[in-house]
């Protein structure tokens, strides 16, 4: 029995090792699993730059039954002659209509001026942002020197106007009766002598006739004169003439009406010092002055556009035909349309046409001739194209805007017709791509995600012999679209970076280029 009680012993205790080393196995295991899917993810630069963003070399369009030519002439232009006449056949090249040159001329002066002026404001405005910059915050002790400084200086303010107020009312109290007293003085005088007169004509209705009779029965003369001094002195001594005295608190009323009190102004307390803001305060006008910087270079690109335009329309002042087809619409040259609608259409029947919008920050790099790639959403059919029209006025606003980057990016409608109208129909999305590449196939431009920042700027998680770092990078926002940053130093296209968010990026974790399984573990979630 005692034997049978050890074997069992026994047993058990290589049974409870056994369980206690596949724990320990298990629990190095799942440590190892843990720290491996605790590695940061990252890729090349090459495999998320999204540097086409930059030209915006893509966009959408709609297909048409054919090409048309749409000649939009604005309220502000003049035309000097039409060539061609509703219903007529044109050729490519042919004239259409030709503007007024001296008009022409006037407008593209006017559009250089507005050019330098919108430089100069954004020179200013640059130059602000400097010296915010550049400024140097207060401190504490700074702000309560400056503050001190600000009571005192109210204090004397306050103290000199009472003491001016004093020398006023000191002045007018010893020229009262010869100037603010006067008027008061002769009218309580008069007022005096009014009643006085007054009083004196019914004593001589009442009075005088009984004191007449007393004299005659007394036998004595009576003087009407001496009997008048007499009234009189009575009267003054019943009713004594009071001459008005100087009534300060009208005074002071009068006076602070006349020279309110007023708090004095910023600059009477101290000079406009950049100095004078704290470090919050000078970042805000930091962030602040940056929006007014972006608005000022955008006015500029508007202006230049502006210009070029009109540098373009004095250039081409004979408008020609674009393709060969008919001319449908003319309009009345007396009674430009103002709606945007076009003046004059030249409608071809030679072939399927495109029309899409080409972006504001696209406008200058693409001209009537360009050829795009186009390619059919609904039957995946491919195309190339020639762009044959491109209005000069930009869209109704909303009309090419897809839901992404800046809605208020204004669009300029184009029409370009299909080499191979084979697989398309009229009323299919089409995706567009210009043929010419990223002018810079070195530009780099990622997603906001991937870019942090801090109080010394931004950065990306790079991977460093196998772990990642910090690394500095100058960026700018895209004016396209502001949930893209254009990278213009730091960063290189086989550079290895990491989401740096989420449980995995943080600055020294490990590296790893295997490839997660799952989207929230190629992000670190």
């Amino acid at each position: 029995m005692k034997e049978s009680f050890i074997k069992k012993h026994l047993l058990a205790t290589i049974v409870l090792t056994i369980i206690a080393v596949l724990i320990v196995v298990g629990l190095v295991f799942l440590i190892k699993l843990k720290k491996k899917n605790n590695r940061a993810y990252v890729q090349p630069v090459s495999d998320i730059n999204m540097n086409y963003m930059l030209s915006n070399d893509t966009g959408d369009g709609t297909i048409k039954d054919n090409a048309t030519q749409n000649v939009v002439v604005s309220t502000a232009d003049t035309i000097e002659e039409i060539y061609v006449s509703e219903g007529q056949e044109v050729k490519k090249g042919d004239p259409l209509l030709s503007y007024d040159t001296q008009a022409l001329k006037l407008s593209l002066e006017e559009e250089k001026l507005s050019v330098d002026s919108a430089k100069q404001t954004l020179q200013a405005e640059e130059d602000r942002l400097t010296r915010f910059q550049n400024m140097d915050p207060l401190t504490q002790e700074d702000i309560m020197v400056i503050t001190a400084n600000r009571m005192a200086t109210l204090q004397r303010y306050d103290e000199d106007y009472n003491a001016k107020m004093k020398e006023e009312e000191d002045a007018a109290e010893k020229t009262w009766e010869q100037t603010k007293a006067e008027g008061e003085r002769q009218a309580a005088r008069k007022a005096y002598d009014d009643a006085k007169a007054s009083a004196l004509a019914t004593a001589k209705e009442t009075e005088m006739p009984e004191a007449k009779k007393k004299a005659e029965a007394a036998g004595s003369t009576f003087s009407e004169a001496d009997w008048t001094a007499g009234w009189e002195t009575s009267y003054a001594e019943e009713n004594p003439y009071v001459e008005p005295e100087f009534d300060q608190a009208a005074w002071e009323a009068a006076y602070k009406e006349q020279v309110p009190y007023k708090e004095p102004e910023e600059a009477e307390i101290k000079p406009w010092d950049p100095n004078y803001y704290t470090d919050e305060e000078k970042q805000k006008m930091i962030a602040d002055q940056q929006v007014v910087v972006k608005k000022a270079k955008s006015t500029v690109r508007d202006a230049e556009i502006q210009l070029e335009q009109a540098q373009n329309k004095l250039k081409n002042a004979t408008v020609t035909a674009s393709m060969d087809g008919m001319v449908t619409k003319i309009g009345d040259k007396d009674h430009l349309p103002n709606d945007g609608s076009a003046f004059m259409i030249v409608s071809s029947a030679a072939g399927v046409a495109v029309s899409g919008g080409i972006s504001e920050f696209r406008l200058d790099k693409v001209k009537v001739g360009d050829r795009i790639t186009v390619n059919d959403w609904m039957t995946g059919s491919m195309s190339e194209a020639e762009i044959v029209d491109i209005s000069p006025y930009p869209a109704a606003e909303g009309t090419f805007y897809a839901g992404n980057g800046n809605p208020n990016t204004s669009f300029y409608p184009y029409t370009a017709v299909l080499d191979n109208p084979n697989g398309f129909n009229a009323g299919d999305g089409v995706s567009i791509s210009w043929m010419s590449a990223t002018e810079n196939p070195d530009t780099i431009v990622l997603e906001k995600v991937y870019v942090r920042g801090d109080d010394e700027g931004s950065y990306v998680l790079v991977a460093e012999d196998g772990k990642l770092v910090k690394r500095r990078v100058t960026v700018e926002e895209l004016e396209s679209d502001s949930s893209y940053l254009h990278v213009l130093d730091g960063l290189n296209q086989d550079d290895l970076i990491a989401f740096p968010y989420g449980r995995t990026g943080f600055e020294g974790n490990i590296t790893t280029e295997e490839y997660p399984t799952g989207i929230m573990n190629m992000f670190g979630i």
